[in-house]
């Protein structure tokens, strides 16, 4: 209910614009594009999500997606979010992150 209320009018032309943002330069733009994609059907979601976090560099851009992943993902993104806590083992919060979300996507049977 929270998430149709935020996502009521996201106009379809933004749609075509958010793979060219998530890949910006600059982080913050990334991290607020991750925030939009909360507002897509959870598989287009999670593809945008998926490709993003395979080759983001940012623990900060990584972790919002994973928070989004935790909320609407589905379980396509369990092997890339596996894969994304293994590039930062030095960074606990994007491991942590992981798990959280893969338990909570597992436990949503998507």
């Amino acid at each position: 209910m929270v998430r149709q209320r935020r996502c009521r009018r996201l106009p379809s032309s933004v749609r075509p614009l958010l793979p060219g943002l998530l890949g910006d330069r600059d982080a913050d733009v990334r991290i607020l594009s991750v925030e939009v994609t909360r507002c897509l059907p959870a598989s287009e979601a999670t593809t945008l999500l998926c490709d993003l976090l395979e080759s983001e560099n940012d623990p900060n851009v990584c972790t919002a997606a994973v928070e989004i992943l935790a909320e609407i993902g589905t379980v396509k993104a369990v092997p890339t979010l596996r894969r994304l806590a293994e590039r930062f083992p030095s960074e606990p919060i994007v491991p942590f992150a992981v798990t959280v979300a893969i338990k909570r996507i597992a436990g949503a049977g998507n």
